[in-house]
């Protein structure tokens, strides 16, 4: 059976739904241990084998903001409903499904519907908006997340608010979402932080990397 996180009832069969505020990737990982029955270490959750297998981990980036990093395939159907949070923060997202089952992205009622083998996108979505995720199992995920505050923005990507590019993103009004196509570049940079997962790396190489996958996306 799975367990539904939010009512805390079980639900149906085959299927874990999670609903939830993102104010950080560590409280999200500790609501993913309680659906997994998983434990996290050094800031990493590891898919029980009952689950799954893959891993998600924390990485803390400069001025205590966080990301994360993820590669996972569940046996069970997964859905994630982030919760809408006016507070002026944005969450940067490079993923890539393959052997996708299914895969949808739902956000104020925008549906995208992926059901071929691959599908890669870097966006940036903002808090305001509520958005969904339900992914087949079977389908393997693996990408990265950063949250991003208007402040650190402006100090780490050198954009403000007069800014036509920081505009752009802050005033997402009606999609809620901004997509790019993900180049050759940003999929090796992916591939080098996910390879870095079993070996002894210093923070400063998964920060350096995320900086640059997200100084791509704004350039």
């Amino acid at each position: 059976a799975a367990l539904d996180i939010y009512t805390n009832q079980i639900i149906f069969y085959s299927m874990i739904k999670l609903e939830y505020g993102l104010t950080s990737f560590t409280g999200f990982l500790e609501q993913l241990k309680s659906a997994f029955g998983a434990e996290i270490k050094q800031n990493t959750l590891e898919i029980p084998e009952r689950a799954g297998t893959g891993f998600l981990k924390v990485i803390e980036m400069p001025d205590g903001q966080e990301a994360m990093v993820y590669n996972f395939r569940l046996n069970f159907d997964l859905l994630l409903e982030r919760k809408k949070d006016y507070k002026e923060i944005y969450s940067f997202c490079h993923d890539e499904i393959t052997d996708a089952q299914g895969f949808t992205m739902q956000i104020e009622g925008d549906e995208l519907q992926v059901d071929s083998n691959e599908r890669s996108a870097m966006y940036v979505t903002g808090m305001p908006y509520g958005i969904s995720y339900f992914l087949k199992k079977g389908s393997e995920a693996r990408g990265t997340r950063v949250l991003l505050s208007s402040e650190w923005m402006q100090k780490y990507l050198h954009l403000n608010k007069d800014c036509d590019v920081m505009t752009k993103y802050i005033e997402m009004k009606t999609a809620g979402v901004v997509f790019k196509r993900v180049d050759m570049e940003s999929k090796e940079t992916l591939k080098e932080i996910l390879q870095a997962k079993n070996t002894p790396v210093t923070p400063l190489f998964y920060q350096t990397r995320l900086l640059k996958s997200v100084e791509k996306f704004f350039n």
